[in-house]
């Protein structure tokens, strides 16, 4: 895993989130790749996320077997708000139940060929 000095120093690279960003709120940009990295819960796979809300799409996995996390590699693709559940996976707690949630609010881009409602009003004089 990266540390965030690592992140901050890349400049470029994208958000990280982890266990300790269970049930809270990350506000993104539309077209963001962004990862959720979790530890394996007694040496088993982190479960596949279970996506509701925004369009967010998974695009990747990797596993870091010397130190036991599994990373979760998605875009966001549309804007509104997302929740990305893992199901069966509780930070800090011994053995597996209930699920880790990280809700994001997919702000627009700078894409002129999605428009927010505001702007796709028509004006007249």
């Amino acid at each position: 895993m990266l540390s965030p000095l690592l992140v901050l120093l890349a400049g470029c690279a994208h958000p990280v989130y982890t266990e300790k960003d269970d049930g809270e709120i990350r506000e993104i940009s539309r077209g963001t790749e962004f990862s959720i990295s979790l530890p394996r819960t007694d040496s088993k796979p982190v479960p596949d996320p279970l996506i509701q809300g925004a369009f967010i799409i998974v695009t990747g996995r990797s596993t870091d077997e010397g130190a036991g996390r599994d990373t979760i590699e998605l875009r966001a693709e549309g804007t509104g708000e997302a929740d990305i559940r893992i199901p069966g996976f509780r930070p800090g707690q011994e053995s597996p139940g209930g699920d880790f949630l990280l809700r994001v609010r997919v702000k627009g881009g700078n894409d002129p060929g999605i428009r927010s409602k505001e702007h796709s009003k028509p004006s007249y004089p």
